[in-house]
């Protein structure tokens, strides 16, 4: 085969790779997972919580929250948008991570229940 024959291959092939790991990763769906069964096992994961935003506080471009269903967890959204007020209902993703020996959550993504 020539090489220009074997460039264009190769080029297909890369980039219907990356068309199907795109499409795959658009599908797949978290599950979410209740508070009260996060432990230290789990930190360094990905999941998704559900809850009642109970205490928010703002520092800098950083926002605290207290997510309450069941038990509470503390998520950490970096540079975000309020968006949410005190007792609404929340669907937050992101990864799990230890600070001071407790589990907290650094939040990726938030959005309103209802």
């Amino acid at each position: 085969m020539q090489e220009s024959t074997l460039y264009r291959i190769s080029l297909c092939s890369g980039l219907l790779g990356i068309l199907a790991l795109a499409l795959i990763s658009s599908m797949i769906e978290l599950d979410e997972k209740d508070i009260s069964r996060i432990t230290s096992q789990d930190v360094d994961t990905t999941i998704k919580i559900k809850g009642i935003v109970e205490k928010i506080t703002e520092n800098n471009d950083n926002i605290y929250l207290s997510v309450k269903h069941d038990s509470t967890l503390e998520v950490v959204l970096f540079g975000g948008d309020k968006i949410f007020s005190n007792g609404d209902e929340v669907v937050v993703t992101g990864k799990l991570q230890e600070y001071k020996g407790r589990v907290s959550m650094i939040g990726d993504e938030i959005e309103l229940v209802g």
